[in-house]
């Protein structure tokens, strides 16, 4: 559920290979603008001004990979402590007195009393 709606935030699921093949196609053009470049075919004006437009898309492709990265680290998170949860009645009834004592000092902050 949580991935779900961390999903459906970010608009994509995975970097799959068209991802990794935009980046690819970017970085070729550059190099072939620094060809062409170096060899003379364009002026420095015309040259700054496609570099900036690669460079831009290049950063966010890159920026989109970083941030499906920690959405991953973010999910991951999530089951670990859905695992916990699900297994904190378990643990309860294990737990010696001060265990039990961390697990219901866990779930509320403040002070709590147990009144037999």
């Amino acid at each position: 559920m949580i991935k779900d709606q961390l999903v459906k935030q970010s608009g994509n699921e995975a970097s799959g290979p068209k991802h990794y093949e935009k980046i690819k196609s970017i970085e070729d053009k550059l190099v072939r603008l620094q060809d062409l470049y170096i060899k003379g075919n364009i002026d420095k004006s015309e040259y700054k001004i496609a570099k900036e437009r690669y460079d831009k898309i290049h950063q966010e492709l890159k920026s989109n990979e970083v941030e499906l990265e920690d959405k991953k680290r973010v999910i991951k998170i999530y089951e670990n402590v859905l695992m916990k949860l699900k297994s904190i009645e378990c643990q309860y009834n294990e737990s010696d007195i001060e265990g039990k004592r961390r697990i219901i000092g866990s779930i509320f902050p403040k002070k709590v009393s147990i009144r037999k």
